[in-house]
């Protein structure tokens, strides 16, 4: 049996206006096999069998993806104290580092 698989959607996340189209193709080759046996003896009566399925997936994806740096975690990541995983910086300046990836923003992954 063969499916196949051919669809676009948006995957721009926190993004007002829709950036970027994400495509997928993918092909699925599914084989599956299945024998039975039933016997009879005089005083047993039984049924063996044996199943075998395989999958081949052939699967290409593209496209790219943007996401704000707020959605990201980026600003609060430069002001939490580094004991928390954070870098611990003052508000202004992670005001500032952040004004200069303004024009990146939103970025793509």
């Amino acid at each position: 049996m063969v499916s196949d698989y051919n669809y676009q959607w948006d995957g721009d996340a926190d993004v007002s206006e829709s950036q970027s189209v994400l495509t997928d193709d993918r092909t699925d080759k599914t084989f599956s096999q299945e024998f039975r046996a039933r016997f009879e003896y005089d005083q047993l009566i039984g049924l063996v069998g044996l199943y075998h399925s395989s999958l081949d997936v052939d699967d290409v994806n593209g496209g790219g993806r943007k996401i704000t740096l707020a959605r990201l975690g980026v600003p609060t990541l430069l002001v939490v104290p580094p004991e928390y995983g954070g870098l611990g910086l003052p508000q202004n300046y992670a005001d500032m580092i952040l004004g200069l990836y303004q024009a990146a923003d939103p970025v793509q992954l």
